[in-house]
C-alpha cells in the first residue's frame, strides 16, 4: 500500500449570535423561566444574564404538572457542549472538560436536581449562581435540561422504544458589553474508521469566550505539499461553542486505499 500524508485545509465562515431557547413537547408537564432585572433581553425565553464579578444570585424555574398523576422531574444544568455534529448541546454528554473552559457553569449553580410535584400542582423552584472572583469578557453559556423520570416505555414484540421528551432553558451569562472575537485553531488531523467506514478526523477548537453560529466549514485534502484538490467538503450550519469539536469527513480518503 502506498503511503501517502494528508493534508487539510479548513475554511470557516461564521456569524456572531447569541443563543436561542429550546424546548421539548410532552404535554404532562411544562416549565418557564421567571426571567429577573438584570435579563439582558426580555423578547428570550431564555435567562440572559447581565452580571457582576464575584455577584451571588437566585433565579427561578416555574415547574407544572398538567396531568392527573404525581410525576418526578430530573434537572441537570451544566456547560453548554458542541456534538460532533455541529450543534450545541446542553444535555452534557461529553464528561470531559475543554481546555479552553475557564469557568464550568456547573460548578457556579446550585439547587434541586430533582423536583417532584403532585397532580396539578405548580412550583417555583430557586436556583443560585455565584459569579467568579475574576472579571471575564465574552460569555458563559449552559442550560437546565429537564426530564421526566419514567421507567415506562412503549414496547412491541421485536423493538422497545423509550420516549424522553426534555426542556432545554437557556443559560447565558455576561459581565460586559464588549465582544469577543472568535479564536478558532486546528488540533490534529488523523485518518481513522467511523462505523468501519474509511474517515479524516479534524478537531476544531474554539478557544474564545463566545458562541459561533452559522458556521461553514469547507475541508480541502491535499497531498503533502500537493496543490490539487483531491477532495472537498463542505459542512453548513454548524455552531461552535467555547470548546472543541471533532469533525468527520467520511469516506474522503477511499480514494488513496
Amino acid at each position: 500500500m502506498r503511503k501517502v500524508i494528508y493534508s487539510l485545509c479548513i475554511i470557516c465562515f461564521i456569524a456572531i449570535l447569541p443563543a436561542d431557547g429550546a424546548c421539548a413537547a410532552d404535554m404532562a408537564y411544562s416549565v418557564k423561566a421567571n426571567l429577573p432585572e438584570n435579563q439582558r433581553n426580555n423578547e428570550h425565553t431564555y435567562f440572559d444574564l447581565f452580571m457582576q464579578p464575584k455577584q451571588k444570585q437566585t433565579i427561578s424555574i416555574t415547574f407544572e404538572n398538567h396531568s392527573e398523576n404525581p410525576i418526578e422531574l430530573e434537572v441537570n444544568y451544566q456547560t453548554a457542549q458542541t456534538n460532533d455534529n455541529g450543534v450545541i448541546d446542553y444535555k452534557g454528554t461529553k464528561e470531559k472538560k475543554d481546555s479552553s473552559l475557564a469557568y464550568d457553569l456547573k460548578e457556579l449553580i446550585t439547587g434541586d436536581q430533582i423536583v417532584k410535584l403532585n397532580s396539578k400542582e405548580k412550583k417555583e423552584v430557586p436556583y443560585t449562581l455565584t459569579m467568579p472572583e475574576q472579571k471575564f469578557e465574552g460569555i458563559l453559556l449552559g442550560g437546565f435540561h429537564i426530564h421526566k423520570k419514567d421507567k415506562e416505555a412503549s414496547t412491541n414484540q421485536k423493538v422497545q422504544i423509550k420516549n424522553d421528551y426534555s426542556y432545554v432553558i437557556g443559560l447565558q451569562l455576561t459581565e460586559t458589553e464588549k465582544k469577543v472575537t472568535p479564536e478558532l485553531k486546528l488540533n490534529t488531523v488523523e485518518p481513522g474508521l467511523n462505523n468501519y467506514r474509511t474517515t479524516l478526523f479534524a478537531n476544531l477548537q474554539n478557544t474564545a469566550a463566545t458562541m459561533i453560529t452559522d458556521m461553514t466549514v469547507t475541508a480541502e485534502v491535499y497531498k503533502e505539499n500537493g496543490t490539487e484538490v483531491l477532495h472537498k467538503t463542505v459542512k453548513n450550519n454548524q455552531s461552535l461553542q467555547i470548546q472543541t469539536i471533532t469533525f468527520q469527513f467520511h469516506g474522503i480518503i477511499k480514494h488513496f486505499n
